[in-house]
């Protein structure tokens, strides 16, 4: 009996001390690259009364842009929309309660970074601390939505 319990012990521990040794690895191996090939939120936030998302425009170039608003959101006063260089893209803009709705005069070529503004942001009391915004969008040849993702505000503290 008791050559048997040293045998499993010994086992035991050869196993764990093969399952417990570090692996070493490189730099070049712990590098990670990423390649969009598709719009992709880079930031969003607030700057006083202005929330604001930005969008790396990657692959393929973006005809519309779509942004579904949280639903604590009350009227705001005006989208405006942005390139990296800070001129405003000439665009088409469409909202109601629930929505906005971008469509481009020219369609925004693949590494812009567009940057969508929304001034005079009100957000209807009791609100948690965090809203989201969907973004969905719709590529030059493709017909259909592409989901970019959802833009997270933090809400400063009141």
């Amino acid at each position: 009996m008791k050559g048997l319990i040293y045998n499993s012990l010994s086992a035991l521990l050869l196993a764990t001390a093969t399952v417990a040794t570090p692996v070493m690895i490189t730099a070049a191996q712990a590098q990670m690259v990423f390649r969009f090939s598709a719009p992709v939120i880079t930031d969003s936030g607030v700057l006083g009364t202005s929330h604001f998302i930005k969008i790396a425009v990657l692959g393929m170039s973006l005809q519309d842009l779509m942004i579904a608003l949280p639903s604590q959101m009350q009227p705001f006063q005006s989208v405006k929309v942005t390139d990296q260089t800070g001129k405003e893209i000439p665009a088409n803009i469409a909202m109601n309660e629930r929505n906005i709705t971008i469509t481009f005069a020219q369609p925004v070529v693949p590494e812009t970074n567009l940057k969508v503004e929304l001034s005079g942001v009100r957000i209807a009391p009791g609100t948690e601390k965090s809203l989201l915004y969907g973004i969905t969008a719709q590529r030059v040849g493709l017909r259909g939505e592409i989901p970019v993702g959802t833009a997270i505000i933090n809400l400063p503290e009141r």
